[in-house]
């Protein structure tokens, strides 16, 4: 048997070992309309770029399919130019065990780009149907209160999900510390719908207006009965994700007669 020669051979291990590109289905969400107005494209390679259609604050974007390089999602800035007049490039870091992620664009004046991004876990098996998931960005911890469930929501971009399966209007209460006094304190408070068959993104964030409250309340629904004939057994992060974003709210208040209105 002919063997083969030390420098095929150290070539054939190389490739071997090399790591292979992992590619993924990506969604994104623009935090404003501000962020939502700003041309930005995925990087499939040196000059191939692929632009991101229908970005939205309420709703999830066509996916695009892309490879990470290094464990990270290279984006675009079209808008944006460097010393040498190209669009500006950034990334971002996608943890290894993500499988549908969905990118956060939002705004950051300190970056090149203009922009930074936030990587969520959006596989359904994950984040199912009926699920209230709370974000914490106001920099504050907060205390959370939906229905007969209730929880801290701690001040950082982790996650924490309320399933109330109540199948009724939901008494929602969010409250924060007191600077001066220390003690929690009801910042909004409202009624909220539950449905087994839509799942939400709440983020809480600080308030913009004074005289709606010390919160901004953002929500992002996504209904599996308008992901098509296919959507009762379908994960949204395969197909179909962006296509159910319906309404959203912002602002705050304390009024526990107002009541968030989902659909069209």
């Amino acid at each position: 048997m002919k063997l083969l020669s030390p420098p095929f051979m150290a070539a054939l291990l190389a490739l071997v070992s090399m790591p292979s590109a992992r590619a993924l289905e990506f969604r994104f969400l623009a935090w404003d309309d501000v962020v939502a107005a700003r041309p930005v494209s995925v990087l499939e390679g040196k000059d191939k770029v692929a632009a991101i259609k229908d970005l939205h604050p309420l709703k999830r974007s066509p996916k695009v399919d892309a490879d990470l390089k290094d464990g990270s999602l290279l984006l675009r800035a079209m808008d944006k130019k460097d010393a040498a007049g190209k669009p500006v490039d950034f990334s971002v870091k996608v943890p290894a065990e993500m499988t549908r992620p969905l990118v956060l664009l939002v705004s950051d004046p300190k970056a090149a780009s203009g922009l930074r991004g936030y990587v969520l876990e959006d596989n359904v098996a994950n984040f199912p149907w009926g699920t209230f998931r709370f974000l914490n960005v106001c920099g504050t911890d907060l205390a959370v209160t939906l229905g007969s469930l209730s929880k801290a929501v701690p001040a950082a971009w982790q996650p924490l999900d309320f399933l109330p399966g109540e199948k009724k209007p939901l008494a929602v209460e969010i409250a924060m510390k007191d600077k001066k006094s220390g003690r929690l304190q009801t910042a909004y408070a409202s009624m909220w719908n539950d449905d087994p068959d839509v799942r939400r993104l709440v983020f809480v964030a600080p308030g913009t207006d004074p005289r709606l409250g010390p919160l901004e309340i953002k929500i992002v629904p996504e209904d599996r009965k308008n992901l098509g004939a296919n959507g009762a057994g379908a994960d949204p992060g395969a197909d179909g994700g962006g296509e159910g974003g319906g309404k959203g709210v912002t602002g705050g208040g304390t009024s526990r007669s107002a009541e968030y209105q989902e659909g069209e």
